[in-house]
């Protein structure tokens, strides 16, 4: 976890010098629910409307339809130099050539296509359920039933599993396109989730309230800085993350500790999709927004921030035999609780002098879950040999 000190700093200028920094719309106005990069192409969905394309960082654009029958695209993704495209209310179509032509694959309601072990997975909003196809969409297979969730937005594979969002289901993950959905939710609060992003080894969602974060593959949730805001988009940029929302676009670069608003110049504040392409920051915006971008040299330089980092958590040995020694500089730990791989509670107790006894656990690799007395939470990985 980092500090943030924010410097804010008001400069006058007389005479028009330059322009602020600021967001600008690029192509046509409406709703764009997509954008997705394959190579040095930019494509963009807009609500009944074509898929358009740009091969100049949105300087110009023009249509990439040949083939699509249904004009609402909801969702697209480039998946291994092959294009997908997922429609409100109408059939999935695929792309082999740049967008030049798109064929029907089927999958109506379509709201997200991933990859996970070489498997291609589509997640449906109406129907609510998830299939998978091993010839890139040619046939589909149904994973199992999901139960408590509503239409089906995002898809992450991440860590060995594939992680899917509900609405008001929460999280889902699966390791294997077989395997019955394992709920994910401890801890959670705001059940609708609509988009995932990672930094490292830490995974984070936004939905209903905000955005949150895992750093044990979704076994529990922790608030970032940022809650109570529907966040309908996460991206990052190495260590940099960032937010879409019904508040426009905030910007984090201490792990979504502390949040800016970056929304100087955005043609509509609702944004639902965040791309970039090394240069530039994309941004589908709904309320007749369109497309927006910003250089992402001017948004890290505009937010100025002396970053300084906390000593981090740390046990010793490991792998343990019969103890385990935490040390949390700055912290007094007061409850502990170890978790297995699929989540399931193995040994929990008081931490005492950062003394842990595991000589009852199975040889293995465990999630340990430490809280001080502040309240405030870390999760460390424990080997048990």
């Amino acid at each position: 976890m980092k500090w943030i000190i924010r410097l804010l700093t008001v400069c006058s200028i007389i005479g028009p010098l330059r322009l602020a920094a600021q967001w600008e719309q690029v192509g046509e106005s409406g709703n764009a629910y997509a954008i997705a990069l394959q190579g040095s192409l930019v494509f963009s969905g807009l609500q009944n409307d074509s898929v358009y394309v740009s091969a100049d960082q949105g300087d110009t654009w023009s249509t990439a339809n040949t083939g699509i029958t249904n004009a609402t695209c909801w969702w697209l993704e480039s998946i291994d130099g092959t294009l997908y495209n997922g429609t409100q209310g109408g059939p999935s179509f695929r792309s082999t050539d740049n967008g030049a032509t798109w064929v029907d694959i089927g999958m109506n309601g379509a709201r997200g296509f991933t990859k996970h072990n070489d498997t291609l997975y589509v997640c449906r909003w109406y129907s609510g359920s998830v299939h998978w196809s091993v010839d890139e969409g040619d046939t589909w297979n149904a994973t199992e039933a999901l139960s408590g969730s509503g239409g089906l937005w995002p898809m992450l594979s991440y860590h060995g599993y594939l992680f899917l969002g509900g609405q008001g289901g929460g999280v889902y993950r699966i390791q294997h396109s077989t395997d019955a959905w394992q709920q994910m939710n401890n801890g959670l609060t705001g059940l609708n989730i609509y988009t995932f992003a990672t930094i490292g080894d830490r995974l984070y969602l936004g939905g209903t309230n905000g955005v949150w974060y895992s750093d044990d593959d979704g076994t529990t949730w922790t608030a970032t800085g940022f809650t109570g805001q529907v966040t309908y988009a996460l991206h990052t940029v190495g260590s940099q993350l960032y937010a879409g929302g019904d508040f426009g676009i905030r910007f984090s670069s201490d792990s979504g500790a502390t949040w800016t608003l970056i929304n100087d110049g955005l043609s509509a504040a609702l944004t639902a999709r965040l791309v970039d392409d090394g240069t530039y920051l994309y941004a589908g915006v709904y309320n007749g927004g369109g497309v927006n971008r910003r250089l992402l040299s001017e948004i890290t330089s505009d937010v100025h921030e002396i970053v300084g980092e906390r000593p981090r958590p740390s046990l010793f040995p490991v792998p343990a035999r019969d103890r385990v020694q935490l040390t949390w500089p700055g912290h007094v730990p007061v409850q502990y609780r170890v978790r297995d791989l699929s989540g399931s509670l193995a040994a929990t107790g008081a931490v005492g002098d950062g003394s842990i006894g595991v000589a009852g656990l199975p040889a293995g690799a465990y999630f340990l879950e430490v809280s001080d007395r502040g309240g405030e939470r870390v999760v460390l990985r424990l080997v048990r040999e």
